[in-house]
């Protein structure tokens, strides 16, 4: 999902208006509704990212073309030249990863059935995919229940790469306030809050968000920059070549 916090904090805006939640069926029309049309979308986000051992504010770039390839670039300017900070590739049902190690440049890749293996900061937003910057959107064929207790609205589904997800909705407009994902075998859900939404025609893309993995021990706060939905991607983006740490 896509992050500059020297450049300070933007406003908080909920551009939702009143939606129809007369029954379930209203709920996940809309829901679909303000979560379709994206083709491709290309994102620059400023992040803050603080671990256990480490912590950094970095910029990233999010390249993403339907349905189900997702390029991150994460780098930090340093004077008049910028350092790669990470990389990850998603296509299918495949992951590559390329992150400074101790001794340079690392490569992992494997399976979304291994995600649970990588990194823990490339866990959590591998586990999200597209609904890192699309909650609430159902892929097809996923089960989907809407639950109301206690004056709250929740849906449960499953994210793109197939784990468990609970979407909070605010009750008035249908926005999605916060997700929590769960991993197997675990006990603490990775939770994502949204608390800034941007519109772009009838989608609307968080523009701050903030992510924890207690399992991981992470935190990763973003910041929405830039955004343009539906631009012409170059294919080569999403080639895994380009994320060789030779090239």
């Amino acid at each position: 999902m896509l992050l500059l916090v020297g450049c300070g904090t933007p406003e908080r805006r909920w551009p939702f208006p009143r939606a129809d939640a007369r029954d379930d069926a209203a709920i996940l029309a809309t829901l679909a509704d303000r979560t379709s049309g994206i083709d491709s979308l290309y994102a620059e986000l400023a992040m803050a990212f603080e671990a256990t051992e480490r912590s950094a504010v970095f910029t990233a770039v999010v390249n993403y073309r339907a349905p189900d390839r997702i390029r991150m670039s994460a780098f930090k300017d340093i004077l008049i030249a910028s350092r790669s900070i990470f990389e990850f590739l998603l296509d299918g049902d495949r992951y590559i990863t390329v992150f400074e190690g101790d001794g340079g440049p690392e490569r992992q890749e494997g399976t979304l059935a291994q995600v649970d293996l990588v990194q823990p900061g490339f866990r959590a937003m591998i586990a999200l995919r597209e609904a890192m910057f699309l909650p609430g959107r159902i892929q097809p064929g996923a089960p989907a229940r809407i639950e109301r207790a206690s004056g709250q609205t929740t849906l449960h589904t499953v994210t793109p790469s197939g784990h468990a997800v609970r979407w909070d909705l605010d009750p008035d407009t249908l926005g999605v306030v916060s997700g929590q994902v769960s991993f197997e075998g675990s006990q603490q859900p990775v939770t994502v809050q949204y608390e800034s939404y941007r519109q772009a025609g009838k989608v609307y893309v968080p523009e701050r968000f903030r992510l924890s993995d207690p399992a991981g021990g992470i935190v990763v706060e973003g910041w929405l920059e830039d955004l343009e939905v539906n631009p012409d991607l170059d294919p080569g983006i999403f080639d895994p070549a380009a994320l060789d740490p030779r090239s």
